[in-house]
């Protein structure tokens, strides 16, 4: 029998419908922790920058009563 007398008998399955709803629940899902991942690191960013915010303004204010107090 050869390979092309084979392939004509055995043809190769076909993905069908439940093949590919797995397939795209799995991507779905990667996409969903990358999305929330992204969303986790920006949040990040936005802390720190509220964060670095506030303590310079604490830093000048504590500046200016130094210079009020004249303790500086």
């Amino acid at each position: 029998m050869t390979n092309q007398e084979w392939n004509d008998k055995h043809p190769k399955p076909k993905k069908r419908g439940t093949h590919t709803i797995e397939e795209v629940k799995a991507i779905s899902q990667k996409m969903e922790l990358l999305m929330k991942k992204i969303e986790e690191t920006s949040n990040l960013k936005k802390d720190r920058e509220a964060i670095q915010q506030y303590t310079s303004a604490r830093a000048v204010e504590a500046i200016q009563r130094c210079e009020v107090v004249d303790i500086c």
